[in-house]
């Protein structure tokens, strides 16, 4: 039995097969990922329960996992609903002249990303973090995508604006794409309701 994360249901004699875990009461257990499990046989060795463990379950497969080696392939076909980028400053941006320079390879960076996947988006969102490590962040939805470099460079200064003078340094900037159009509908515009 292979049990889907989220809850398992434990009867009387049942042994989760890790040689570290034996469950022998009635109880709920809460799973993260998928667990087998099989039935308590008396007579079967550790060995035996070994034989028949997974390998996500081997002590020195976690031990790699919890410090970031894990040899399985990446499988990425979840569909992409942002593309962004941002700097972080070696000195911290005080005046208002210093944004634009600072933040065109950053909307390069953007829209070289969006142009090479086929994406266009709708919401523009800017990330401010200060000296002292606090974060805002500010964003503008249209109703149509945002149809060149230069308009979301616009659309990024114009929210970035009431946050100058800052009161602390700006030690990182960020420039998001979001509400990410669908290719079958590119082309196709949203109606305007006339209330």
């Amino acid at each position: 039995m292979l049990t889907t994360a989220g809850r398992l249901n434990v009867t009387s004699s049942v042994v989760v097969t890790s040689p570290w875990l034996v469950l022998a009461s009635s109880r709920t257990v809460h799973c993260i990922t998928p667990v087998p499990v099989v039935r308590h046989q008396p007579g079967r060795s550790a060995r035996d329960r070994q034989a028949i463990r997974p390998r996500f379950l081997t002590l020195p497969y976690l031990y790699g996992v919890a410090r970031g080696v894990d040899d399985r392939p990446v499988q990425a076909d979840r569909v992409r609903k942002s593309v962004g980028a941002e700097t972080t400053f070696e000195r911290d941006v005080l005046r208002w002249e210093e944004v634009e320079p600072v933040l065109t390879p950053v909307l390069a960076q953007v829209w070289a990303a969006c142009s090479r996947g086929g994406h266009s988006g709708r919401t523009v969102t800017v990330k401010v973090k200060y000296a002292d490590f606090q974060q805002v962040m500010r964003s503008r939805s249209g109703a149509e995508p945002v149809p060149t470099q230069a308009r979301l460079e616009q659309v990024s200064l114009d929210l970035l604006r009431p946050l100058f003078p800052p009161r602390l340094g700006v030690r990182l900037l960020g420039v998001t794409l979001s509400n990410l159009d669908d290719e079958p509908y590119r082309g196709v515009s949203q109606l305007a309701l006339g209330f």
